[in-house]
């Protein structure tokens, strides 16, 4: 089976496409973007408005990708950046709303 992780972080956001089978995992595609979420976050308990949509915008970039190599379940993962902002449930549902559907696996945002 195919799957895929996109890791949200601090200042980069991360796709691993990988085969899983029963006792081994065989990866196919890594990719790496700065989408810099925690912009600002130093000076402000708040994501950026502009940080949360450039973010979002590369995870729809990912999870296409993710589908056009064949992924049938796909893990988000956020860390600190989202676990710690005051408006993280903004966030949280910017891309559930973008991303949920209910042909597709999105095994949903976890925050780590």
């Amino acid at each position: 089976m195919i799957k895929a992780v996109i890791d949200i972080g601090t200042n980069s956001t991360r796709l691993f496409v990988a085969n899983v089978n029963e006792n081994k995992i065989e990866g196919l595609l890594k990719m790496l973007a700065t989408t810099r979420l925690g912009e600002g976050i130093l000076n402000s308990p708040y994501m950026l408005e502009n940080a949360m949509e450039r973010t979002s915008d590369k995870v729809k970039e990912f999870v296409s990708i993710a589908k056009e190599h064949n992924a049938e379940e796909i893990y988000i993962y956020a860390t600190a950046v989202v676990r710690q902002a005051k408006n993280k449930n903004v966030f949280e549902n910017l891309i559930f709303e973008k991303y949920y559907q209910k042909n597709f696996y999105v095994i949903f945002f976890i925050l780590i």
